[in-house]
């Protein structure tokens, strides 16, 4: 045992050392799997960065991670810095058309049968371009695409392509057995609002087996 102004401050045991007080040190090397707050205490732990005194943040009593804050108020909270900035960045190590890094939504670890999915798609719709794509599971546990928004800002849903019948394109598309159902109680309320600035175009366009039956020019 090693002991400072009569106190024990060092102490070997069985499988290491115990140590009461705080340690100091320049760096530190370990080759081994290492456990913090083994006994379940009460207890915060927290790592400082140059310009962050919470870059991690574990509240012990809440059983809660913080990420640049020492308050998170869900299991996993992210507080960025600057204005604008990214707090989140998701991304995979294969560059390709198609490839993608996605948020997976689970009911329960280990559940991978009943899932929804958001995915961030490269490439689709131009060398540059990507896409976001929205993914649910039916009753089958099949995992489909619902809704994506491409490259152009085009919204689609039930499918994901937003050109019928030719080289025609369209901000909306909706494609599949259901429809487009709206209630509005409001007088002051404008039920759909759309705005064409191209006065050679129709607004709305009817297709049928992606074949344009119909349009409507306002």
């Amino acid at each position: 045992s090693m002991y400072y102004d009569n106190s024990q401050k060092i102490a070997t045991t069985a499988t290491g050392i115990d140590v009461t007080g705080t340690v100091t040190a320049d760096g530190l090397t370990v080759d081994g799997a290492v456990v913090f707050n083994e006994a379940s205490a009460d207890v915060d732990f927290r790592v400082e960065s140059n310009g962050d005194a919470n870059m991690l943040f574990v509240d012990g009593g809440n059983n809660r991670v913080g990420v640049g804050t020492s308050s998170p108020t869900a299991k996993l909270s992210i507080k960025g810095g600057a204005a604008n900035s990214a707090n989140l960045l998701l991304t995979h190590d294969t560059d390709g058309t198609g490839n993608y890094s996605k948020i997976r939504f689970q009911f329960a670890e280990g559940n991978t049968s009943i899932a929804s999915e958001i995915r961030n798609i490269q490439r689709v719709g131009g060398a540059s371009g990507s896409s976001l794509a929205f993914f649910t599971e039916n009753t089958s546990t099949v995992l489909t695409e619902r809704m994506r928004i491409d490259s152009s800002g085009a919204v689609n849903i039930g499918t994901t392509s937003n050109v019928y019948g030719g080289a025609d394109r369209y901000g909306l598309n909706i494609f599949g057995t259901g429809g487009f159902n709206q209630s509005v109680n409001d007088t002051a309320v404008n039920f759909v609002n759309v705005e064409n600035l191209s006065t050679t175009r129709a607004a709305f366009t009817f297709s049928a087996d992606r074949a344009t039956k119909g349009s409507i020019t306002v």
